[in-house]
């Protein structure tokens, strides 16, 4: 019973982690866009920075690996960001995409 009791914590806490922001998981992030956009030309910045950017060009919104996902040409389309002090990166970056 203690360890029926014990996975059933577990697993809450799992879900529970499932649903936070990338604000919660990591304040170094700078920028953090999931491009899940439902509505309007704006793509929302989930990280404590709020570095919203607007879509240019004829994006397309496709089905991706989680969620929806944003399907960008390579030539006449992007997501541009207003300049931020905090987008003025002086050192290292790592830049992440899932395929």
């Amino acid at each position: 019973m203690q360890i029926r009791s014990m996975i059933t914590v577990i697993m809450a806490f799992a879900l529970i982690s499932v649903g936070m922001t990338a604000e919660a998981v990591d304040n170094s992030l700078v920028l953090y866009f999931t491009f899940d956009e439902d509505q309007g030309d704006a793509v929302t910045d989930l990280s404590s920075h709020h570095n919203d950017g607007i879509m240019k060009g004829d994006l397309d919104q496709v089905e991706g690996i989680f969620g929806s996902a944003l399907l960008f040409d390579g030539t006449t389309t992007s997501v541009e960001v207003p300049p931020s002090a905090n987008l003025s990166i002086t050192d290292a970056i790592t830049l992440e995409m899932n395929r």
